[in-house]
């Protein structure tokens, strides 16, 4: 489902960049990066990727967490959306 209207969530994972048409070459290593971090940790999930697209051909892979510290092992970063 690709969300065009506001969405507000807070995310945990990883970013990168991209370059036109080549979204997904960013997105892979991000996203495996991501669920192994979540699998590793045993981190409970809701099995949902979550891609965010910035400015500057910016991009943030992750997944929506509480905001506890505890639940950001693996350097998770938190993205407000």
């Amino acid at each position: 489902m690709i969300v065009t209207e506001p969405l507000e969530r807070t995310l945990y994972g990883f970013s990168g960049s991209f370059q036109p048409g080549k979204a997904w070459d960013a997105a892979k290593p991000l996203m495996d990066r991501l669920w192994t971090t979540l699998k590793a940790h045993g981190i409970p999930n809701q099995g949902i990727n979550h891609w965010v697209y910035g400015p500057k051909g910016r991009l943030f892979v992750g997944e929506e967490r509480s905001a506890r510290g505890s639940d950001k092992p693996g350097n998770l970063r938190p993205r407000a959306t």
